[in-house]
């Protein structure tokens, strides 16, 4: 599924240019969250 046209940024949505390492943080974080919901991950280039 496409959501990247619809995604912008609020509350509940954060958009990144690159995978850092500070990944973890946020999707532990999104563990923690009482809401639930789903994470998206679009990759545009892979860099082998």
């Amino acid at each position: 599924m496409f959501y990247k046209a619809t995604m912008t940024e609020n509350k509940y949505i954060e958009n990144k240019q690159q995978v850092t390492p500070e990944i973890k943080k946020g999707v532990i974080a999104f563990l923690n969250a009482s809401e639930g919901g789903s994470i998206y991950i679009d990759i545009e280039k892979m860099l082998i």
